[in-house]
């Protein structure tokens, strides 16, 4: 039975929705975007963008576990599209005070507004924890590590920060206002990288890209994130290239990582880490040759990841020195390999694990 206040609520709702309909219609009639995505919409590079996304919240925070997709409107740029929302995720679903949402904007009204329609599905990070200050600063950190791999390589996924405005439809809670972040589509990402996603798990190492699943590992090493899995395809994705070339590891999901640090974060004990501070390295075995070359990369490199870095908005300057701080144990890491191991790379990145900093704060390779 359908009580009164839900009946209130569905009839706002579908008024809303009707009237950014008519308004998709008429954008329709004067296509400005055709072709654009909704991502590309959205995606304002190092600009934090407003949004205004309106759903039923209590439904969408307390209703966690569920799979089924609720109607909602998303306001930016003085743009209004209806869409679909649910919480994701498992282990953030859970234990996140408000989940992560996964975001699908139907077909059919993208391409009545003049957007391109293949790729409507986005993810947003949320603010996870109620808790202003921590919270910010974890998504923006964790927004750091995707445009870190950006300045490695292009396979990779673009993100956009953005500051919400959560609009309770049914009028039964208040405003909520965080920062969070959109991550691309896949099927976009992967177009651009060249190809489409590979979803079958268990790939054989032969047929994986070699220099990229070494960069992406190596990375994955600098960042601390032991937290994915290549054989279960755990927070990557594998893009197949479209001329039948080698898969292309794609990572996400970096909340775990030392870089982020995150209260609710654990480290993986499997690989004998106590904090998520510590690295450990979990690529496919390859030559000197390769590690030679990866390295090389991200010495190059190394001035632009810093540049990203104190140049993002929104993060505490004690947040900036704490990440650049944490990279310089990364890059003497390296030099230490560099240095005592002459052949053997990969034996020696396996058994390095950067510890934790000393009780006064310093990192052993540091100093104060």
């Amino acid at each position: 039975m359908i009580t009164r206040p839900q009946n209130q609520f569905l009839g706002l709702l579908l008024c809303l929705l009707s009237t950014s309909f008519l308004m998709a219609e008429t954008n329709h009639s004067q296509p400005l975007n055709k072709g654009i995505s909704v991502f590309d919409m959205i995606y304002q590079d190092d600009e934090i963008l407003d949004v205004t996304i309106e759903t039923n919240l209590s439904t969408l925070i307390e209703e966690r576990r569920t799979e089924e997709f609720q109607k909602g409107l998303i306001t930016f740029n003085d743009k209004q599209l209806i869409v679909k929302l649910r919480p994701r995720g498992k282990f953030r679903r859970r234990i996140c005070d408000f989940p992560p949402v996964k975001l699908k904007f139907p077909k059919k009204h993208l391409a009545a507004a003049g957007i391109e329609p293949e790729f409507n599905d986005l993810k947003l990070v949320t603010h996870c924890l109620d808790a202003r200050y921590e919270s910010k600063e974890n998504v923006i950190k964790e927004l750091l590590a995707y445009k870190m791999y950006q300045q490695l390589t292009d396979k990779s996924y673009r993100v956009q920060l953005v500051k919400i405005t959560y609009i309770d439809a049914n009028d039964k809670m208040g405003k909520i206002k965080r920062y969070g972040f959109i991550i691309e589509d896949t099927d976009e990402m992967a177009k651009r990288a060249g190809g489409k996603e590979y979803e079958q798990l268990n790939p054989d190492p032969s047929v994986v890209s070699t220099l990229d699943e070494n960069t992406m590992a190596v990375f994955q090493y600098m960042i601390g994130n032991a937290d994915y899995n290549l054989p279960m395809l755990r927070n990557l994705k594998m893009v197949q290239p479209k001329n039948g070339g080698e898969l292309i590891p794609v990572p996400y999901d970096f909340d775990f990582s030392g870089l982020v640090n995150a209260s609710y974060a654990q480290p993986n004990v499997d690989y004998g880490l106590k904090s998520v501070r510590e690295r450990a390295f979990l690529g496919l075995p390859v030559e000197d040759k390769v590690l030679k070359r990866t390295f090389g990369l991200f010495k190059i490199k190394r001035a632009a990841i810093e540049k990203v870095i104190n140049e993002q908005s929104g993060l505490s300057r004690v947040s900036k020195a704490e990440i650049l701080a944490y990279i310089a144990t990364f890059y003497d890491s390296l030099q230490e390999i560099e240095k005592s191991n002459k052949r053997n790379y990969y034996a020696a990145l396996k058994t390095t694990v950067s510890p934790e900093p000393n009780a006064d704060g310093a990192y052993p390779f540091l100093g104060k």
